[in-house]
């Protein structure tokens, strides 16, 4: 049987930035070599190596042929790259599945890991929020009031 932790790309032998063309070629070349009719001759153990074997290759290539499933692939490879950054297979390029620093940005808003914001200025900026806040309350519940009593006789007097 094959690793557990080998990627999609890495069963097809391609590249995260291989093209549809490549992953349906390199597909093509595994599929003529572990296909169930050619391997007859073989023992049964060797056999069901190579039948499991074709099996992978299979799901690879029905998993990154169709760009949607690729794009969500991508995405778990990531969080399973980013979350276990301390597994030895995965230490080492957590962001290496991208296609393209681009691809990363447009996907998750950041080009090298989570952004970290000082918390003075996270402060800094509630604070002033609330100032203008409270000014704006402070100066417009006058105005306010005067509208809602404005309101209050003109629904009175269109009763009438």
């Amino acid at each position: 049987m094959m690793q557990n932790n080998l990627t999609h790309y890495e069963i097809l032998g391609v590249s995260s930035t291989a093209t549809i063309e490549e992953i349906r070629s390199a597909y093509k070349k595994l599929a003529l070599q572990y296909h169930p009719d050619r391997l007859n001759d073989l023992p049964g153990e060797e056999r069901e190596r190579l039948t499991e074997k074709m099996k992978q290759v299979t799901n690879a290539y029905s998993t990154l042929k169709d760009e949607g499933s690729r794009k969500r692939y991508d995405e778990e490879l990531y969080a399973r790259r980013y979350f276990q950054q301390d597994s030895s297979s995965f230490s080492q390029h957590s962001y290496q599945h991208f296609r393209s620093k681009e691809d990363m940005r447009r996907n998750y808003g950041f080009s090298s890991g989570p952004v970290v914001v000082n918390p003075l200025v996270f402060f800094g900026v509630i604070a002033v929020i609330l100032a203008l806040v409270l000014v704006f309350i402070s100066v417009a519940w006058p105005f306010l009031l005067v509208l809602f009593l404005l309101s209050l006789v003109r629904s009175l007097t269109r009763r009438r």
